[in-house]
């Protein structure tokens, strides 16, 4: 299959820094709901690279709806 053929994005990255969650825990639980969401809406991303470096504001999102809600705000729909 050629390179423009694949719809995936080829890499999706959440990188959260001690400064912005400090218990490693926590920092994990972010990261697992981050690429959840990405999981979940592949489509949004097209074919590019995604990294996703939370600021330090993210632990007051609690839940997997808000960081869904934040996240697909910096995407706009794409028609297909």
């Amino acid at each position: 299959m050629k390179n423009a053929e694949i719809r995936e994005p080829r890499l999706f990255a959440a990188n959260l820094a001690k400064k912005a969650v400090k218990k490693a825990s926590a920092r994990n639980l972010y990261k697992r709901r981050i690429k959840a969401v990405f999981a979940k809406h592949k489509g949004l991303f097209g074919q590019v690279d995604v990294l996703i470096m939370p600021r330090p504001g993210i632990a007051g999102l609690l839940t997997f709806a808000e960081i869904e809600e934040n996240l697909l705000r910096l995407f706009p729909k794409r028609d297909k």
